[in-house]
Parts: structure tokens; sequence; C-alpha cells
């Protein structure tokens, strides 16, 4: 590979600066979020250190073109590997962040509420005295908070529920009941996709960069393959 042949991660691009700017990552209240950014344009100005390094390795006569691609690997492990490392934690911290604001968001009956938990009973028969597009109709198009509350109560496939159900109606009692929380998921889940998004960008410009594929430079960025659960 020669200087001409380099690729850039570029922040500055059309697409890399939408998914960079897109959510007003500064302006958010919620630490997470700001950090990322943080990351995100620290990304940027190491791939700027690995440019200076790899420039200076290129034009080296005294390197074979084997000491050259160890040169690049070891450039590459010194400036934009660990910032990648520090963007998977950060996008973990984001995804577990989502699934709490989920969990805290789910409906919570008082056993003790005779009266509500009667409410709830009534609209289950009601729900399953309906024909099935009418059950359709009702989740998709109407899926209110008390629908949710009811429905959420038994498990899903005693009520005939799909995980797809269960997220519709998830997804609307959370929003009525803690929008908050809800705002707080929508940001979040924005925010970890961009990312992703950015992430992969900056992979395949090092893959190319290093003449390697996407899985070798994962190997490098951790030692070996990342395990599928620690993938955003």
């Amino acid at each position: 590979m020669t200087t001409r042949d380099m690729q850039h991660l570029d922040l500055a691009n059309p697409i890399a600066s939408t998914f960079l700017m897109a959510w007003h990552w500064t302006d958010s209240a919620i630490p997470l979020m700001q950090s990322a950014y943080r990351l995100l344009t620290k990304l940027a100005e190491a791939e700027h250190r690995f440019t200076d390094k790899y420039y200076a390795i290129v034009a080296n006569p005294n390197l074979s073109a084997t000491g050259k691609k160890a040169s690049r690997e070891d450039a590459f492990n010194a400036t934009l590997a660990p910032v990648y490392r520090d963007l998977q934690t950060e996008g973990q911290s984001m995804k577990n962040m989502i699934a709490t604001l989920k969990v805290n968001s789910l409906p919570r009956p008082d056993p003790a509420d005779f009266g509500a938990a009667l409410a709830r009973s009534d609209i289950r028969r009601i729900f399953l005295g309906m024909d099935a597009m009418a059950k359709i109709t009702a989740i998709k198009a109407y899926p209110s908070a008390a629908l949710a509350a009811a429905l959420l109560e038994f498990p899903p496939e005693l009520i005939g529920l799909t995980q797809q159900d269960v997220q519709t109606l998830t997804d609307a009692f959370g929003e009525s009941a803690y929008p908050e929380n809800a705002k707080k998921i929508e940001e979040l889940t924005n925010g970890l996709e961009a990312v992703k998004i950015l992430m992969s960008m900056a992979i395949a410009v090092a893959a190319a960069n290093l003449d390697l594929d996407k899985m070798q430079v994962e190997q490098l960025i951790w030692g070996g393959k990342l395990p599928d659960s620690k993938r955003l």
C-alpha cells in the first residue's frame, strides 16, 4: 500500500458528520452520551496520529515490506486500538443503561390494590374475547398503557402474545407512565446506533490501511475474537 492508497476516517464527511451531530451529544443530560461523543472525537484524533506514523513507516527505506506491515500494526495498536476498546466499553454501558431503563419502565402492579387488579382482569377478559384482527389492531394501532399493564402481567404465551407484541406494549406503557425514561431510551438508542456505525466505518478503514480483513483487525484490537456477548 502506498501513501496515496491510504484511507481515512474523516468525521467531517457528510455520512460520518450526520451520525456524529444528529443527536446533539454535547447538549445531552446523559453523561454516557457526552462521554461517547468525546470518545468519537478522540477516535478521529487518534486516526490523525496513526496517519503521521503510517506515512513515516511507508517512507522508511530501511524497512522491508514485512517490516512495514508489522510497524503499521504496532502504530495501530499504539494509537487507534485503545480508543476502539474504550468505545466498545462505552457502547456496552449504553446498552446496559437502555436495558435497565426498560426494566424500570415496566408495569409494577400494586398487589394490595384490588380495584386496579379487577380493572386489569376486565381488560384481559375483553381482549381475550376479541377476534384475531381486533387483537392485532388493539396492540399495533392503539397500544394504551392500561392495555399494556393488563396484558404484561401474564406470561405472553398464555394470552397469545408474540415477542413483538410484548415489545410494542412495553414501549407504549413506558412512554405513557415513564416519559422521562422513554426519552432517555430513545436518545441512548440513537446514540448507540451512531457509535456502532462509526466504529464499523473506522474498522473498515483500518482493515484497508493494514491490509487485513475486519476479523483480523478485531484480533489486533482485542487480542482475539470479540465474544458475541460483547458485540454492540
